[in-house]
């Protein structure tokens, strides 16, 4: 697998739940910067040192983790269609591009 995480990003995983944060109203919503590599973690295209912080930060997150058990779920039925059944689900509802 290619890693294609840029080497600029920035993660805090300095400890248990370093970045997790319970916003105080109820919810377990992350604002961690992490958040922005759960679609890669969940797709294995992460570089190996990438992997590590995000799977530490993961583990002592729940919201996180629900996130990239949900994102896990999604790749694993993606890996059950055809390249026909995704150009078909693609051209149905994939958004124009604006230029």
């Amino acid at each position: 697998m290619n890693a294609i995480v840029p080497a600029s990003v920035q993660l805090d995983v300095s400890g248990p739940g370093a970045g997790s944060g319970d916003m105080g109203d109820g919810t377990d919503n992350c604002t961690d910067p992490v958040r922005e590599l759960l679609a890669l973690l969940a797709l294995d295209r992460l570089a190996p040192a990438d992997e590590a912080r995000t799977v530490r930060h993961v583990d002592a997150c729940p919201a996180c983790a629900a996130e990239t058990a949900d994102l896990r779920g999604v790749t694993s039925a993606l890996d059950l269609l055809s390249p026909a059944d995704l150009a078909e689900i693609l051209a149905v509802h994939a958004a124009p591009l604006e230029v």
